[in-house]
């Protein structure tokens, strides 16, 4: 799969949540491919250039993205080798933002050459592994959420790198903040704040912005969660644990409750990026804070007309089991 002449990048990942169906490997694009086995043998001289852990780690993965392409220059690590990762990189975020819920340990990404009949290793990073959440109970990793992760990974092609769409950068650092964390009071600070993102509200309306406009992302119904959210948020923001805004009561049940929390708040976070990266339409309110303000100022029917409709928080909530989160506790 790795032709002679050409350059790959290559991430490993040990996924143990959701479930890989049998059938996933997939090319969902010319020169990007997912799969569930290593594409190649392990040469020996891959030992000398990783080390035995990094060689473990790929040995225990058990889903693999691969980039490649031809190249000019297979002798060296160039700006052909930074795309390839650069292209993994992006298919691997949206896995994240289209994957509901996932989890995976440290995962080693390479990217090299295959000259003369030799596949070499030039360079190796690692990425910090995201935590599943407690009490998680996702679906099976499918052909169809792959597919998706492409479509996202190219909304985010589009985009990256256009200072106007700043504001989307920050919102992607937020939510891989929050995923990398198993803390569920930092991850509720991170979702909402991936959220606030969105909502841009004004200062000294903070709370009142989220609560209110928030309704287009979850429909109505559900101030007094996402009022709840935002006041986890805020005690987290100035350094209160994140308990101190659950109410009083039973230890366990209190923590359950900041559980299914930091569940609801990736819940709304990954909608939210999810759509913005995969409805082209929304992108021209997203160029700086002037344009997303006059998206907010639009009446309310051609607002929800541009967003589509909104996450179905029930059945978002229906993954997540009580009673696994007690037993994990």
């Amino acid at each position: 799969m790795i032709p002679n002449r050409s350059k790959y990048a290559l991430l490993g990942l040990q996924m143990e949540r959701p479930r890989i169906e049998p059938s996933i490997q997939l090319q969902v694009a010319s020169d990007l491919h997912v799969l569930i086995q290593l594409p190649v043998d392990l040469p020996t001289h891959w030992k000398e250039s990783l080390g035995n852990l990094r060689i473990r780690e790929l040995a225990d993965a058990n889903l693999f993205v691969l980039c490649v392409r031809d190249s000019k220059a297979p002798e060296v690590l160039d700006s052909e080798n930074l795309a390839l990762v650069e292209d993994t990189k992006r298919f691997y975020f949206g896995m994240l933002m289209s994957v509901p819920y996932a989890g995976h340990p440290p995962a080693t990404m390479m990217t090299g050459a295959h000259c003369d009949g030799r596949i070499d290793v030039r360079q190796v990073q690692l990425y910090e592994g995201v935590f599943y959440p407690t009490g998680g109970y996702g679906a099976s990793l499918t052909r169809d959420i792959l597919t998706d992760a492409y479509s996202v990974a190219e909304g985010i092609r589009q985009l990256q790198g256009q200072g106007e769409y700043s504001r989307m950068g920050r919102i992607i650092h937020a939510f891989y903040a929050g995923l990398k964390s198993d803390d569920p009071g930092t991850r509720i600070h991170e979702f909402i704040r991936c959220v606030e993102g969105f909502v841009q509200p004004k200062i000294g309306r903070t709370r009142k912005d989220i609560v209110h406009r928030s309704k287009l992302f979850v429909g109505a119904g559900h101030e007094g969660l996402l009022g709840h959210l935002f006041e986890i948020r805020s005690a987290v923001e100035h350094l209160h644990g994140p308990l101190s805004k659950i109410p009083a009561g039973d230890d366990c049940e209190r923590r359950l409750l900041l559980l299914q929390r930091a569940y609801e708040a990736e819940a709304i976070a990954r909608f939210c990026i999810h759509r913005l990266f995969s409805r082209s339409q929304l992108w021209e309110y997203f160029r700086d804070d002037a344009a997303l303000e006059q998206f907010w100022v639009l009446d309310e029917r051609p607002r929800e007309a541009l967003w589509g409709g909104p996450l179905d928080l029930g059945a978002a909530l229906g993954l997540f089991d009580r009673r696994r989160a007690s037993m994990q506790l």
